[in-house]
């Protein structure tokens, strides 16, 4: 993966990434952390939702649940410390309830992932099997 960042050729130059914007392009959003923070060119990132037609700004996990458990593990993989905020569009939510749905769910999911650990997930995802995947959802839905 080549990053057009990088044919700038200025080392103080950041990525921001915005969750929705990568699903609206059919990317992978973890992968797309992963490369941008692996190159030290993450700054920060947008965390939203969408069905990916448009920049829906739905909250946090309210379509791609599984993506956004995979991208926040990601965060965590390469120790990112930058700024995280939600760009959420509540057009019939109390603004300040569903900006505090959006921390609340960031937090589960981060807890989720600590609860697991990075190391169990690692192995999960060199398992490559599926069964064994969904059976992670299934304990965090029972929890």
């Amino acid at each position: 993966m080549k990053l057009l960042i990088e044919d700038v050729g200025s080392d103080n130059l950041g990525i921001t990434l915005d969750f929705c914007h990568m699903i609206m392009k059919k990317e992978n959003p973890a992968f797309s952390l992963f490369q941008s923070a692996r190159r030290n060119r993450l700054v920060g990132f947008h965390l939203n939702d969408g069905y990916g037609h448009f920049d829906d700004g739905l909250m946090l996990g309210s379509v791609h649940l599984m993506q956004t458990l995979e991208y926040i593990y990601y965060a965590k993989r390469v120790n990112f410390n930058g700024l995280i905020y939600f760009d959420t569009f509540p057009s019939r939510e109390d603004p300040v309830a569903e900006c505090a749905q959006n921390i609340h769910m960031y937090k589960a999911l981060s807890d989720f992932i600590d609860r697991l650990s990075i190391e169990e997930i690692d192995q999960l995802i060199k398992s490559q099997d599926a069964l064994k995947v969904q059976g992670m959802m299934m304990k965090m839905l029972a929890k």
